[in-house]
Protein backbone atom coordinates (compact mmCIF):
# COMPACT_ATOMS: atom_id res chain seq x y z
CA UNK A 1 0.00 0.00 0.00
CA UNK A 2 1.10 3.55 -0.70
CA UNK A 3 -0.12 6.95 0.36
CA UNK A 4 -2.33 9.16 -1.73
CA UNK A 5 -1.15 12.16 -3.73
CA UNK A 6 -3.31 15.26 -4.03
CA UNK A 7 -2.50 17.64 -6.89
CA UNK A 8 -3.86 20.91 -5.53
CA UNK A 9 -4.18 24.20 -7.36
CA UNK A 10 -3.15 26.96 -4.95
CA UNK A 11 -4.68 29.75 -7.03
CA UNK A 12 -3.02 32.78 -8.60
CA UNK A 13 -0.87 33.99 -5.68
CA UNK A 14 -2.79 35.47 -2.77
CA UNK A 15 -3.06 32.85 -0.04
CA UNK A 16 -6.81 33.27 0.48
CA UNK A 17 -7.71 32.26 -3.09
CA UNK A 18 -7.10 28.53 -2.59
CA UNK A 19 -10.27 26.40 -2.52
CA UNK A 20 -11.65 25.18 0.81
CA UNK A 21 -11.01 21.58 -0.28
CA UNK A 22 -7.41 22.38 -1.12
CA UNK A 23 -6.82 24.15 2.19
CA UNK A 24 -8.38 21.31 4.18
CA UNK A 25 -6.05 18.77 2.57
CA UNK A 26 -3.03 21.04 2.95
CA UNK A 27 -3.60 21.24 6.70
CA UNK A 28 -3.60 17.44 6.94
CA UNK A 29 -0.65 16.72 4.66
CA UNK A 30 2.41 14.77 5.80
CA UNK A 31 4.46 16.13 2.89
CA UNK A 32 4.01 19.18 0.66
CA UNK A 33 5.98 19.57 -2.58
CA UNK A 34 5.41 23.18 -3.58
CA UNK A 35 6.10 25.50 -6.49
CA UNK A 36 8.21 28.64 -6.30
CA UNK A 37 5.30 31.09 -6.46
CA UNK A 38 3.30 29.53 -3.61
CA UNK A 39 2.47 32.05 -0.90
CA UNK A 40 4.49 31.82 2.30
CA UNK A 41 1.33 32.58 4.26
CA UNK A 42 -0.39 29.59 2.65
CA UNK A 43 2.51 27.32 3.61
CA UNK A 44 2.10 28.53 7.19
CA UNK A 45 -1.23 26.66 7.22
CA UNK A 46 0.62 23.32 7.02
CA UNK A 47 1.11 21.13 10.06
CA UNK A 48 4.16 22.15 12.07
CA UNK A 49 5.67 18.69 11.54
CA UNK A 50 4.91 18.47 7.81
CA UNK A 51 7.83 18.08 5.41
CA UNK A 52 7.96 21.03 3.01
CA UNK A 53 9.89 20.49 -0.21
CA UNK A 54 10.39 23.33 -2.71
CA UNK A 55 10.49 21.93 -6.23
CA UNK A 56 9.18 24.76 -8.31
CA UNK A 57 10.27 26.92 -11.11
CA UNK A 58 10.76 30.55 -11.88
CA UNK A 59 11.56 32.33 -15.12
CA UNK A 60 15.25 32.59 -15.90
CA UNK A 61 16.46 30.48 -12.96
CA UNK A 62 17.50 26.86 -12.53
CA UNK A 63 14.64 24.52 -11.69
CA UNK A 64 14.28 20.79 -11.19
CA UNK A 65 13.52 18.72 -14.28
CA UNK A 66 9.90 17.59 -14.43
CA UNK A 67 10.97 13.93 -14.39
CA UNK A 68 12.82 14.47 -11.11
CA UNK A 69 9.82 16.18 -9.54
CA UNK A 70 7.61 13.26 -10.56
CA UNK A 71 10.08 10.75 -9.09
CA UNK A 72 10.15 12.66 -5.81
CA UNK A 73 6.35 12.68 -5.58
CA UNK A 74 6.27 8.88 -5.98
CA UNK A 75 9.08 8.46 -3.43
CA UNK A 76 7.13 10.50 -0.87
CA UNK A 77 3.91 8.56 -1.58
CA UNK A 78 5.78 5.33 -0.82
CA UNK A 79 6.72 6.68 2.62
CA UNK A 80 3.78 8.86 3.74
CA UNK A 81 -0.02 8.68 3.79
CA UNK A 82 -0.98 12.17 2.57
CA UNK A 83 1.24 13.82 -0.02
CA UNK A 84 0.29 17.20 -1.49
CA UNK A 85 1.71 18.48 -4.75
CA UNK A 86 0.90 22.17 -4.42
CA UNK A 87 0.90 23.97 -7.77
CA UNK A 88 0.26 27.61 -8.62
CA UNK A 89 -3.01 28.41 -10.38
CA UNK A 90 -4.70 25.24 -11.61
CA UNK A 91 -2.79 21.96 -12.11
CA UNK A 92 -4.16 21.54 -15.64
CA UNK A 93 -3.66 25.10 -16.95
CA UNK A 94 -0.07 24.91 -18.18
CA UNK A 95 0.82 23.35 -14.82
CA UNK A 96 2.06 20.00 -16.19
CA UNK A 97 -0.34 18.27 -13.84
CA UNK A 98 -1.22 15.78 -16.57
CA UNK A 99 2.40 14.63 -16.83
CA UNK A 100 2.61 14.06 -13.09
CA UNK A 101 -0.64 12.07 -13.11
CA UNK A 102 0.63 9.87 -15.94
CA UNK A 103 3.73 9.13 -13.87
CA UNK A 104 1.64 8.34 -10.77
CA UNK A 105 -0.52 5.94 -12.80
CA UNK A 106 2.54 4.16 -14.15
CA UNK A 107 3.65 3.52 -10.57
CA UNK A 108 0.26 2.57 -9.16
CA UNK A 109 -0.06 5.58 -6.85
CA UNK A 110 -3.51 6.74 -5.74
CA UNK A 111 -4.19 10.37 -6.59
CA UNK A 112 -6.82 13.10 -6.67
CA UNK A 113 -6.84 16.45 -8.44
CA UNK A 114 -8.18 19.53 -6.64
CA UNK A 115 -8.82 22.39 -9.12
CA UNK A 116 -7.46 25.85 -8.50
CA UNK A 117 -8.31 29.35 -9.67
CA UNK A 118 -6.18 30.03 -12.75
CA UNK A 119 -4.24 33.29 -12.92
CA UNK A 120 -5.34 33.57 -16.56
CA UNK A 121 -8.64 34.84 -15.16
CA UNK A 122 -7.92 35.78 -11.53
CA UNK A 123 -4.84 37.97 -12.06
CA UNK A 124 -6.71 39.98 -14.70
CA UNK A 125 -9.82 40.21 -12.52
CA UNK A 126 -7.71 41.47 -9.62
CA UNK A 127 -6.42 44.24 -11.89
CA UNK A 128 -9.96 45.11 -13.01
CA UNK A 129 -9.85 43.42 -16.41
CA UNK A 130 -12.72 41.07 -17.32
CA UNK A 131 -11.94 38.33 -19.84
CA UNK A 132 -15.39 38.65 -21.44
CA UNK A 133 -17.73 41.62 -21.65
CA UNK A 134 -20.97 42.15 -23.54
CA UNK A 135 -20.30 43.89 -26.84
CA UNK A 136 -16.51 43.56 -26.54
CA UNK A 137 -15.58 39.90 -26.15
CA UNK A 138 -17.76 36.79 -26.40
CA UNK A 139 -14.84 34.41 -25.91
CA UNK A 140 -11.35 34.25 -24.43
CA UNK A 141 -8.33 32.20 -25.41
CA UNK A 142 -5.52 31.20 -23.07
CA UNK A 143 -2.18 30.68 -24.79
CA UNK A 144 1.21 29.71 -23.41
CA UNK A 145 4.15 31.90 -24.34
CA UNK A 146 6.59 29.17 -23.31
CA UNK A 147 7.11 26.36 -25.81
CA UNK A 148 8.97 23.10 -25.19
CA UNK A 149 11.55 23.76 -27.90
CA UNK A 150 11.77 27.52 -27.27
CA UNK A 151 10.45 28.20 -30.78
CA UNK A 152 7.80 30.60 -32.00
CA UNK A 153 4.26 30.54 -30.68
CA UNK A 154 2.14 28.69 -33.19
CA UNK A 155 -1.09 29.93 -34.76
CA UNK A 156 -0.59 33.62 -34.02
CA UNK A 157 -1.91 34.24 -37.53
CA UNK A 158 -5.20 32.61 -36.48
CA UNK A 159 -5.32 34.36 -33.08
CA UNK A 160 -4.85 37.73 -34.80
CA UNK A 161 -8.17 37.21 -36.62
CA UNK A 162 -10.18 36.18 -33.52
CA UNK A 163 -12.61 38.58 -31.92
CA UNK A 164 -12.21 37.36 -28.34
CA UNK A 165 -9.72 38.25 -25.61
CA UNK A 166 -6.23 36.80 -25.99
CA UNK A 167 -4.46 35.85 -22.77
CA UNK A 168 -0.78 34.93 -22.96
CA UNK A 169 0.69 33.08 -19.97
CA UNK A 170 4.42 32.68 -19.24
CA UNK A 171 5.15 35.17 -21.99
CA UNK A 172 7.04 37.89 -20.12
CA UNK A 173 10.09 38.02 -22.35
CA UNK A 174 8.15 37.46 -25.56
CA UNK A 175 5.63 40.32 -25.35
CA UNK A 176 7.42 42.51 -27.98
CA UNK A 177 7.61 39.51 -30.32
CA UNK A 178 3.94 38.59 -29.76
CA UNK A 179 2.66 42.13 -30.29
CA UNK A 180 4.77 42.58 -33.45
CA UNK A 181 3.52 39.32 -34.99
CA UNK A 182 -0.13 40.02 -34.15
CA UNK A 183 0.17 43.35 -36.00
CA UNK A 184 2.00 41.65 -38.87
CA UNK A 185 -0.92 39.23 -39.21
CA UNK A 186 -3.43 42.05 -39.43
CA UNK A 187 -4.51 42.94 -35.89
CA UNK A 188 -5.18 46.67 -35.45
CA UNK A 189 -2.10 48.36 -33.87
CA UNK A 190 -4.44 50.39 -31.67
CA UNK A 191 -5.92 47.26 -30.07
CA UNK A 192 -5.82 47.73 -26.28
CA UNK A 193 -3.53 45.46 -24.31
CA UNK A 194 -2.25 45.28 -20.74
CA UNK A 195 0.40 43.55 -18.66
CA UNK A 196 -0.57 42.43 -15.15
CA UNK A 197 2.53 41.73 -13.10
CA UNK A 198 2.39 39.77 -9.80
CA UNK A 199 -1.39 39.53 -10.03
CA UNK A 200 -3.26 39.30 -6.67
CA UNK A 201 -0.04 39.94 -4.70
CA UNK A 202 0.43 43.14 -2.73
CA UNK A 203 3.01 44.04 -5.42
CA UNK A 204 0.47 43.73 -8.25
CA UNK A 205 1.03 46.17 -11.07
CA UNK A 206 -0.98 46.90 -14.21
CA UNK A 207 0.57 48.50 -17.31
CA UNK A 208 -1.83 49.71 -20.01
CA UNK A 209 -0.77 49.98 -23.64
CA UNK A 210 -1.74 49.19 -27.23
CA UNK A 211 -0.12 46.68 -29.54
CA UNK A 212 1.71 49.58 -31.19
CA UNK A 213 3.12 51.02 -27.92
CA UNK A 214 3.66 48.03 -25.63
CA UNK A 215 7.22 47.19 -26.72
CA UNK A 216 8.39 50.76 -26.13
CA UNK A 217 6.67 50.95 -22.75
CA UNK A 218 8.31 47.71 -21.67
CA UNK A 219 11.77 49.19 -22.21
CA UNK A 220 10.96 51.89 -19.64
CA UNK A 221 8.64 50.12 -17.22
CA UNK A 222 10.33 46.67 -16.88
CA UNK A 223 7.63 44.78 -14.92
CA UNK A 224 8.84 41.65 -13.14
CA UNK A 225 7.42 38.16 -13.69
CA UNK A 226 5.10 36.44 -13.11
CA UNK A 227 2.96 38.40 -15.52
CA UNK A 228 -0.03 37.92 -17.77
CA UNK A 229 -0.29 39.65 -21.16
CA UNK A 230 -3.84 40.35 -22.32
CA UNK A 231 -4.89 41.66 -25.75
CA UNK A 232 -8.35 42.82 -26.77
CA UNK A 233 -11.08 45.34 -26.08
CA UNK A 234 -11.56 44.31 -22.44
CA UNK A 235 -7.94 45.30 -21.69
CA UNK A 236 -9.07 48.93 -21.85
CA UNK A 237 -11.60 48.43 -19.04
CA UNK A 238 -11.00 49.01 -15.32
CA UNK A 239 -13.56 47.22 -13.16
CA UNK A 240 -11.82 47.88 -9.84
CA UNK A 241 -13.57 49.78 -7.05
CA UNK A 242 -11.32 52.74 -6.32
CA UNK A 243 -13.36 54.50 -3.65
CA UNK A 244 -13.03 52.11 -0.69
CA UNK A 245 -11.35 53.89 2.23
CA UNK A 246 -8.04 52.04 1.62
CA UNK A 247 -8.23 51.50 -2.15
CA UNK A 248 -4.73 51.29 -3.63
CA UNK A 249 -3.10 51.06 -0.20
CA UNK A 250 -0.40 48.38 0.21
CA UNK A 251 -0.07 47.15 3.79
CA UNK A 252 2.30 44.60 5.30
CA UNK A 253 1.36 42.99 8.60
CA UNK A 254 3.86 41.29 10.88
CA UNK A 255 3.13 39.36 14.06
CA UNK A 256 1.58 36.07 15.06
CA UNK A 257 -0.48 34.12 12.53
CA UNK A 258 -3.69 34.87 14.44
CA UNK A 259 -3.01 38.64 14.49
CA UNK A 260 -2.03 38.82 10.83
CA UNK A 261 -5.13 36.82 9.93
CA UNK A 262 -7.46 39.21 11.76
CA UNK A 263 -5.77 42.30 10.34
CA UNK A 264 -5.72 40.91 6.80
CA UNK A 265 -9.46 40.37 6.81
CA UNK A 266 -10.15 43.84 8.23
CA UNK A 267 -7.91 45.61 5.74
CA UNK A 268 -9.06 43.70 2.67
CA UNK A 269 -12.67 44.50 3.58
CA UNK A 270 -11.68 48.16 3.27
CA UNK A 271 -9.98 47.81 -0.13
CA UNK A 272 -6.32 47.46 0.87
CA UNK A 273 -3.83 45.11 -0.73
CA UNK A 274 -2.34 43.11 2.12
CA UNK A 275 0.91 41.20 2.58
CA UNK A 276 0.71 39.00 5.70
CA UNK A 277 4.17 38.48 7.18
CA UNK A 278 3.56 36.17 10.15
CA UNK A 279 6.98 36.09 11.80
CA UNK A 280 5.92 34.73 15.18
CA UNK A 281 4.75 31.24 15.97
CA UNK A 282 3.54 30.00 19.33
CA UNK A 283 5.27 27.16 21.17
CA UNK A 284 3.22 26.04 24.24
CA UNK A 285 5.33 25.22 27.28
CA UNK A 286 2.89 22.86 28.99
CA UNK A 287 1.52 22.97 32.53
CA UNK A 288 1.49 20.25 35.17
CA UNK A 289 -1.63 19.12 37.02
CA UNK A 290 -0.35 20.93 40.11
CA UNK A 291 0.23 24.18 38.24
CA UNK A 292 -3.26 24.09 36.73
CA UNK A 293 -4.78 23.40 40.15
CA UNK A 294 -2.94 26.40 41.58
CA UNK A 295 -4.06 28.63 38.69
CA UNK A 296 -7.69 27.69 39.29
CA UNK A 297 -7.37 28.75 42.96
CA UNK A 298 -6.75 32.40 41.98
CA UNK A 299 -9.53 34.97 42.13
CA UNK A 300 -8.42 36.71 38.93
CA UNK A 301 -7.02 35.25 35.73
CA UNK A 302 -5.37 37.87 33.51
CA UNK A 303 -4.84 37.42 29.77
CA UNK A 304 -2.66 39.81 27.79
CA UNK A 305 -3.21 38.21 24.37
CA UNK A 306 -5.64 36.04 22.43
CA UNK A 307 -2.83 33.48 22.12
CA UNK A 308 -2.73 33.14 25.91
CA UNK A 309 -6.46 32.40 26.02
CA UNK A 310 -6.19 29.80 23.26
CA UNK A 311 -3.21 28.00 24.82
CA UNK A 312 -4.80 28.02 28.31
CA UNK A 313 -7.99 26.35 27.15
CA UNK A 314 -5.98 23.81 25.15
CA UNK A 315 -4.22 23.00 28.43
CA UNK A 316 -7.53 22.53 30.24
CA UNK A 317 -8.73 20.16 27.53
CA UNK A 318 -5.51 18.13 27.46
CA UNK A 319 -5.75 17.66 31.26
CA UNK A 320 -9.48 16.74 31.10
CA UNK A 321 -10.45 19.74 33.22
CA UNK A 322 -14.08 20.81 32.88
CA UNK A 323 -14.74 24.48 32.16
CA UNK A 324 -16.97 24.55 35.27
CA UNK A 325 -13.77 24.43 37.32
CA UNK A 326 -13.41 28.13 36.45
CA UNK A 327 -16.60 29.06 38.32
CA UNK A 328 -14.69 30.82 41.11
CA UNK A 329 -12.47 32.87 38.79
CA UNK A 330 -12.88 36.30 37.30
CA UNK A 331 -11.25 37.31 34.02
CA UNK A 332 -9.34 40.39 32.90
CA UNK A 333 -8.46 40.92 29.23
CA UNK A 334 -6.03 43.43 27.74
CA UNK A 335 -8.29 44.36 24.83
CA UNK A 336 -11.11 43.48 22.48
CA UNK A 337 -9.19 40.76 20.59
CA UNK A 338 -8.41 38.92 23.83
CA UNK A 339 -11.94 39.53 25.09
CA UNK A 340 -13.40 38.03 21.91
CA UNK A 341 -11.20 34.94 22.24
CA UNK A 342 -12.62 34.42 25.73
CA UNK A 343 -16.14 34.68 24.29
CA UNK A 344 -15.35 31.81 21.94
CA UNK A 345 -15.01 29.64 25.04
CA UNK A 346 -18.30 30.86 26.53
CA UNK A 347 -16.74 33.31 29.00
CA UNK A 348 -17.14 37.06 29.30
CA UNK A 349 -14.35 39.27 30.61
CA UNK A 350 -15.10 40.97 33.92
CA UNK A 351 -12.61 43.74 33.22
CA UNK A 352 -11.25 45.29 30.02
CA UNK A 353 -9.46 48.67 30.11
CA UNK A 354 -10.62 51.47 27.82
CA UNK A 355 -7.04 51.82 26.60
CA UNK A 356 -5.86 48.50 25.22
CA UNK A 357 -2.39 48.17 26.76
CA UNK A 358 -0.80 46.10 29.51
CA UNK A 359 0.03 49.30 31.42
CA UNK A 360 -3.63 50.35 31.37
CA UNK A 361 -4.76 46.84 32.30
CA UNK A 362 -2.39 46.78 35.29
CA UNK A 363 -3.62 50.16 36.56
CA UNK A 364 -7.33 49.41 36.10
CA UNK A 365 -7.07 45.97 37.70
CA UNK A 366 -5.08 47.32 40.65
CA UNK A 367 -7.57 50.11 41.32
CA UNK A 368 -10.53 47.74 40.95
CA UNK A 369 -9.11 45.24 43.45
CA UNK A 370 -8.17 47.95 45.98
CA UNK A 371 -11.64 49.44 45.81
CA UNK A 372 -13.20 46.04 46.50
CA UNK A 373 -10.93 44.63 49.21
CA UNK A 374 -10.25 47.73 51.25
CA UNK A 375 -7.24 47.29 53.52
CA UNK A 376 -6.52 43.64 52.71
CA UNK A 377 -5.27 43.42 49.12
CA UNK A 378 -3.04 40.47 50.10
CA UNK A 379 -6.16 38.32 50.29
CA UNK A 380 -6.67 38.65 46.53
CA UNK A 381 -4.62 36.41 44.23
CA UNK A 382 -4.03 37.27 40.57
CA UNK A 383 -2.54 34.91 37.97
CA UNK A 384 -1.16 36.28 34.69
CA UNK A 385 -1.37 33.72 31.86
CA UNK A 386 0.83 34.86 29.00
CA UNK A 387 4.05 34.50 27.00
CA UNK A 388 7.55 34.10 28.39
CA UNK A 389 8.40 37.69 27.45
CA UNK A 390 5.41 39.41 29.01
CA UNK A 391 5.69 42.99 30.28
CA UNK A 392 6.87 43.45 33.89
CA UNK A 393 4.42 46.27 34.57
CA UNK A 394 1.70 43.87 35.78
CA UNK A 395 4.04 42.44 38.40
CA UNK A 396 5.26 45.88 39.54
CA UNK A 397 1.84 47.50 39.67
CA UNK A 398 0.11 44.71 41.59
CA UNK A 399 2.87 43.68 43.99
CA UNK A 400 3.62 47.30 44.95
CA UNK A 401 -0.06 47.56 45.92
CA UNK A 402 0.29 44.43 48.10
CA UNK A 403 -1.82 42.23 45.81
CA UNK A 404 -0.84 38.57 45.51
CA UNK A 405 0.57 37.97 42.01
CA UNK A 406 1.63 34.81 40.15
CA UNK A 407 3.10 34.74 36.65
CA UNK A 408 2.45 31.63 34.55
CA UNK A 409 4.25 31.64 31.17
CA UNK A 410 2.13 29.50 28.84
CA UNK A 411 4.06 29.77 25.57
CA UNK A 412 7.18 31.02 23.86
CA UNK A 413 6.89 33.28 20.80
CA UNK A 414 9.27 31.80 18.22
CA UNK A 415 10.68 33.35 15.09
CA UNK A 416 9.60 31.98 11.72
CA UNK A 417 12.40 32.51 9.23
CA UNK A 418 11.22 34.34 6.12
CA UNK A 419 14.04 33.17 3.88
CA UNK A 420 14.79 29.81 2.43
CA UNK A 421 18.01 27.82 2.61
CA UNK A 422 17.65 24.92 0.26
CA UNK A 423 20.24 22.48 -1.07
CA UNK A 424 19.05 20.77 -4.20
CA UNK A 425 20.59 17.38 -3.34
CA UNK A 426 21.03 15.54 -0.07
CA UNK A 427 23.91 13.12 0.50
CA UNK A 428 21.78 10.17 -0.56
CA UNK A 429 20.90 11.80 -3.88
CA UNK A 430 17.36 12.72 -2.86
CA UNK A 431 15.92 16.22 -2.69
CA UNK A 432 16.67 18.04 0.54
CA UNK A 433 13.76 19.18 2.66
CA UNK A 434 13.22 22.89 3.14
CA UNK A 435 14.62 24.01 6.46
CA UNK A 436 12.68 27.25 6.20
CA UNK A 437 9.89 28.70 4.13
CA UNK A 438 9.73 31.02 1.15
CA UNK A 439 12.31 32.91 -0.82
CA UNK A 440 13.03 36.61 -0.56
CA UNK A 441 13.16 36.87 -4.36
CA UNK A 442 9.50 35.92 -4.56
CA UNK A 443 7.10 38.70 -5.64
CA UNK A 444 5.63 38.50 -2.14
CA UNK A 445 8.86 39.41 -0.41
CA UNK A 446 10.45 42.22 -2.35
CA UNK A 447 7.63 44.74 -2.03
CA UNK A 448 7.19 48.46 -1.70
CA UNK A 449 4.60 49.02 1.02
CA UNK A 450 2.70 52.11 2.05
CA UNK A 451 2.53 50.84 5.64
CA UNK A 452 4.10 48.08 7.69
CA UNK A 453 2.06 47.14 10.76
CA UNK A 454 3.43 45.63 13.97
CA UNK A 455 1.12 43.88 16.43
CA UNK A 456 3.57 43.47 19.34
CA UNK A 457 6.96 44.60 20.63
CA UNK A 458 8.32 41.06 20.28
CA UNK A 459 7.21 41.12 16.66
CA UNK A 460 9.26 44.28 16.13
CA UNK A 461 12.35 42.70 17.65
CA UNK A 462 12.03 39.51 15.61
CA UNK A 463 11.30 41.29 12.32
CA UNK A 464 14.30 43.58 12.62
CA UNK A 465 16.60 41.55 10.29
CA UNK A 466 13.99 41.82 7.50
CA UNK A 467 13.22 45.54 7.69
CA UNK A 468 15.94 46.33 5.16
CA UNK A 469 14.22 44.05 2.60
CA UNK A 470 10.94 45.95 2.71
CA UNK A 471 10.69 49.40 1.16
CA UNK A 472 8.33 51.68 3.10
CA UNK A 473 6.72 54.49 1.12
CA UNK A 474 4.55 55.68 4.01
CA UNK A 475 4.94 54.77 7.69
CA UNK A 476 5.57 52.07 10.25
CA UNK A 477 2.47 51.47 12.38
CA UNK A 478 2.40 50.21 15.98
CA UNK A 479 -0.55 48.74 17.86
CA UNK A 480 0.43 50.57 21.05
CA UNK A 481 2.98 52.76 22.83
CA UNK A 482 5.27 49.91 23.93
CA UNK A 483 5.43 48.55 20.38
CA UNK A 484 6.03 52.07 19.01
CA UNK A 485 8.90 52.47 21.47
CA UNK A 486 10.54 49.29 20.18
CA UNK A 487 10.18 50.52 16.58
CA UNK A 488 11.81 53.86 17.42
CA UNK A 489 14.78 52.12 19.06
CA UNK A 490 15.49 50.46 15.72
CA UNK A 491 14.80 53.32 13.32
CA UNK A 492 16.73 55.86 15.40
CA UNK A 493 19.89 53.75 15.03
CA UNK A 494 19.52 53.10 11.30
CA UNK A 495 20.08 55.98 8.88
CA UNK A 496 18.14 54.12 6.16
CA UNK A 497 15.08 53.92 8.39
CA UNK A 498 15.17 57.01 10.58
CA UNK A 499 13.28 59.16 8.09
CA UNK A 500 10.27 56.81 8.13
CA UNK A 501 7.39 58.09 10.31
CA UNK A 502 6.11 55.90 13.15
CA UNK A 503 2.34 55.95 13.76
CA UNK A 504 0.65 54.63 16.91
CA UNK A 505 -2.95 53.45 16.91
CA UNK A 506 -5.08 55.68 19.12
CA UNK A 507 -7.01 52.61 20.20
CA UNK A 508 -4.70 49.67 20.91
CA UNK A 509 -6.51 47.04 18.85
CA UNK A 510 -6.90 45.75 15.29
CA UNK A 511 -9.80 48.14 14.71
CA UNK A 512 -7.66 50.96 16.13
CA UNK A 513 -4.94 50.22 13.59
CA UNK A 514 -7.54 50.23 10.82
CA UNK A 515 -8.79 53.67 11.82
CA UNK A 516 -5.23 55.01 12.03
CA UNK A 517 -4.48 53.75 8.52
CA UNK A 518 -7.72 55.18 7.11
CA UNK A 519 -6.98 58.60 8.56
CA UNK A 520 -3.39 58.71 7.34
CA UNK A 521 -4.19 57.25 3.89
CA UNK A 522 -6.94 59.81 3.34
CA UNK A 523 -4.44 62.56 4.07
CA UNK A 524 -1.46 61.14 2.17
CA UNK A 525 -2.94 58.99 -0.60
CA UNK A 526 -1.01 59.55 -3.85
CA UNK A 527 -2.77 61.61 -6.48
CA UNK A 528 -4.17 59.80 -9.51
CA UNK A 529 -2.47 62.38 -11.74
Amino acid sequence: MTGKVYLIGAGPGSSDLVTSRGLSLLKKADVVLYDYLISYHLLCQCRSDALLIPVGKRAGHHSLPQEEISREIVKMAEKYDIVVRLKGGDPFVFGRGGEEIQYLREHGIYFETVPGVTSAIAALSSAGIPVTHRGLARSFHVITGSTKDGGKIRNLDLYAKMEGTLIFMMSHRRIPEISAELMEYGMDPDTPCAIVSSGTYVTERRINATLRTVAGILKKEAPVPPSVFVVGGTAALDMNCDYDSLSGCRVGITGSTSFTGRMTELLKDNGARVLPLPNLSISPIGLSDGELADILSHEWLVFTSANGVSVFFDELTSHDIDIRSLAGCRFAAVGSGTENELRKHGLFADLVPNEYSVDALAAVLRDHILSECGNHPENVRVAALRSTIGSKCLYRSLTEAGIGFSDYPLYRPLMQNLTETYDEKADDGSLSLAAHLSDDKSPEYNPTLDYLVFGSSSGVHNFRPYLSKVRIAGALVAIGNVTAGEIRKIVDRDEKLNTIPVLTAEKFSASGILETLKKDWKKNRPSDE
